[in-house]
């Protein structure tokens, strides 16, 4: 399955280097794992920057290991010194230290797509993310975004809007739009229906997609899966619009094929 992803989905033969800026997950379903193994599957070469270790099940979060922000800048400035970074996809970072180290980083490097995935708490309800960091975030680093792809809870902690419906998502994903001045794709999955509206908002347009939703036995890392496929996409050259159906069309397959393969041993 993966090489025909691979043959269908790469648009040049020429390496492209793709930077997770993330945590572990000891699960492998979630995380930076996750990401270097999407972005190998899209002919990526992945290079990595941990920022903190997880302990973690499909289903919980035991334990979280932030690292010393001297390590996180150690490994982000020897990626950008040593490789040619195409595209950076930004994931947990747990604490206001390292929102601000790796701020500071990003701000002196020269990137072309940056996607930022605003992993504010785990599925279990976790907190990855502490409230002055989220802050801090929200005003230093989202604003350097090419696009921000929160879900339904990580939008409602940002804008403090309550999304009840697909019309709260719409006004909260606009209003953060403008706070933050670049490009919001609002993942509609954790609102109830059986339609799921995606929302890719800006200053200047808006877009929306409605498509049925799929009884995935498997949906642990679906965030992680989505952002870093997009994030790789548009490393090729695709626009927002063409990079999101991209995005999705992948994700959709790859948890597909995951269910059938490992939906006996989720727990």
């Amino acid at each position: 399955m993966r090489a025909a992803m691979r043959n269908e989905n790469i648009p040049g033969n020429k390496m492209k280097y793709f930077l997770s800026i993330a945590a572990t997950d000891s699960s492998g379903g979630a995380g930076i794992l996750r990401d270097a193994l999407v972005a190998n599957d899209l002919g990526y070469w992945p290079l990595s920057v941990v920022t903190a270790v997880t302990s973690q099940s499909f289903t919980s979060v035991y334990d979280i290991f932030p690292l010393p922000v001297h390590v996180i800048e150690k490994q982000l400035k020897t990626c950008f010194d040593n490789f040619p970074v195409h595209c950076v996809k930004v994931g947990a970072m747990i604490n206001e230290d390292i929102v601000k180290t790796i701020t500071s980083l990003l701000r002196k490097s020269i990137i072309q797509y940056l996607v930022l995935d605003p992993v504010i708490a785990a599925s279990d309800g976790t907190p990855l993310l502490t409230p002055n960091a989220i802050q801090i975030l929200k005003e230093e680093l989202l604003p350097m975004a090419t696009v921000v792809t929160p879900n339904i809870h990580e939008l409602e902690l940002l804008t403090g809007v309550k999304c009840s419906n697909k019309v709260d998502a719409r006004e909260a994903g606009l209003k953060l739009s403008s706070e933050i001045h670049t490009a919001v794709l609002v993942k509609g999955g954790h609102l109830s229906g059986g339609i799921i509206t995606d929302f890719l908002q800006s200053e200047k347009y808006e877009l929306s997609w409605e498509h049925e939703r799929e009884g995935l036995a498997y949906t642990h890392g679906t965030g992680c899966v989505f952002s870093s496929a997009l994030t790789c996409f548009l490393g090729y050259g695709l626009s927002l619009c063409e990079a999101y159906q991209k995005a999705s069309a992948f994700m959709l397959r790859f948890f597909i094929d995951a269910g059938k393969r490992y939906s006996n041993d989720v727990k």
